[in-house]
């Protein structure tokens, strides 16, 4: 398993990593906190994978946004960080997202499935 190689991380964590996104359906999404609470591998373990994945093609970085109002994700996935500028407000109460000190505070980063095999 080459990512072994790459990362510092128990080969049974990166199998229950791998195994999960074999099982999930092509342009599906997978996020980090899910394997913290599923498997108990924290959110920093997981993104050294994830962006491991991400370079061999197999995941890719997409964006939601959190409203801390609404306690709820925007219904939109930006695949482009640069989209983000389009969407300063909730879809739903119309907070402002947006914070010039912290333009990501907002962000969630998810992962789109591109290749399960």
């Amino acid at each position: 398993m080459e990512l072994k190689s790459r990362i510092t991380l128990d080969e049974d964590k990166i199998i229950n990593i791998l195994e999960y996104i074999q099982q999930k359906p092509l342009n599906s999404y997978v996020y980090p906190e899910l394997f913290d609470e599923k498997f108990n591998i924290s959110i920093n373990e997981c993104m050294r994978v994830f962006i491991l994945l991400e370079k061999k093609n197999t995941l890719k970085q997409v964006y939601k946004v959190y409203c801390p109002i609404c306690k709820d994700f925007s219904e939109s996935i930006f695949e482009d960080i640069n989209e983000l500028e389009e969407q300063t407000t909730c879809e739903n109460c119309g907070k402002e997202l947006f914070e010039k000190e912290n333009p990501y505070k907002y962000v969630v980063i998810y992962f789109k499935v591109l290749r399960n095999e």
